[in-house]
C-alpha cells in the first residue's frame, strides 16, 4: 500500500478533532504543561536566582507542552519532529540567556520573551510542509505567548512581579499556559481546516 502523502496524512490526522475539538486539548495540554514545570521550576532554582529560576520555568512549561502538543499530532507524522524542535530551541535559548544573562540580566530575559515567538518559528518550518497559510502559526505564537505574560503581570517575563509576587503559584501559570493554549489551539485548529488545498506559505 503506498505511503500516504504529507497532506494526506495532516487531513487523517484532524479527522478525531472535529468541532473544534483539537483547539480544546490544545489549551488543555498549554495549562496543564505550564501548570506542572512552572512550580517546578521555581522550586528546582535557589531564591535569587531569577534568571535561572524564570528559565528553567518557562522552558520546561515549553517542552513539556511541546511534548502533549506532539501527542495530539502523532497521526499527522509531525509528533516527532514537533517535540524535538522544542527541545532544540528551550536548548538555544537556555545557552543564550546563561550566556548573554550572566553579563546583563535583561538581556537574558529578554531572551526568554522571545522564546515563544522562536518556537512559532521552528514548528512553521515543520508545519508549512503539510497546511498552507503556516506562516500563520508565527503570529499565534507570539500573540499567546505575550498574552499569557501580560495576563499574569510578569514584566520582562520576570516571574518575581508576577502572580502576587509567587513565582511557585499553579495558578498564574496556569493563566498563563492556558492562554498559550487557547490562541495557538485556534490556530491549529484552523491551519489543520486548511489542509485540504493550497499553497504552504
Amino acid at each position: 500500500m503506498a505511503e500516504m502523502t504529507t497532506r494526506q496524512q495532516s487531513k487523517a490526522g484532524t479527522r478525531g478533532f472535529e468541532g473544534g475539538i483539537l483547539g480544546l486539548w490544545w489549551a488543555l495540554a498549554g495549562a496543564a504543561a505550564w501548570t506542572l514545570a512552572g512550580p517546578a521550576g521555581v522550586a528546582m532554582t535557589e531564591d535569587g536566582n531569577t534568571l535561572g529560576r524564570t528559565m528553567l520555568s518557562f522552558g520546561l512549561g515549553a517542552i513539556l507542552a511541546g511534548v502533549l502538543q506532539g501527542w495530539l499530532l502523532r497521526q499527522t507524522g509531525l509528533a516527532r519532529d514537533w517535540i524535538r524542535a522544542g527541545i532544540v530551541m528551550v536548548a538555544l535559548t537556555a545557552f543564550w540567556v546563561f550566556g548573554a544573562g550572566t553579563l546583563v540580566t535583561e538581556w537574558g530575559l529578554f531572551g526568554i520573551a522571545l522564546l515563544g515567538p522562536a518556537l512559532g518559528l521552528v514548528q512553521w518550518r515543520l508545519l508549512r510542509r503539510r497546511i498552507p497559510r503556516a506562516g500563520w502559526w508565527v503570529a499565534a505564537t507570539t500573540v499567546g505567548w505575550c498574552l499569557g505574560g501580560f495576563l499574569i503581570g510578569a514584566d520582562s517575563f520576570d516571574m518575581d512581579l508576577a502572580t502576587g509576587g509567587d513565582p511557585g503559584n499553579p495558578a498564574g501559570w496556569a493563566v498563563f499556559g492556558g492562554a498559550y493554549g487557547i490562541v495557538t489551539g485556534l490556530a491549529i485548529t484552523w491551519l489543520m481546516r486548511q489542509s485540504s488545498g493550497g499553497n504552504a506559505s
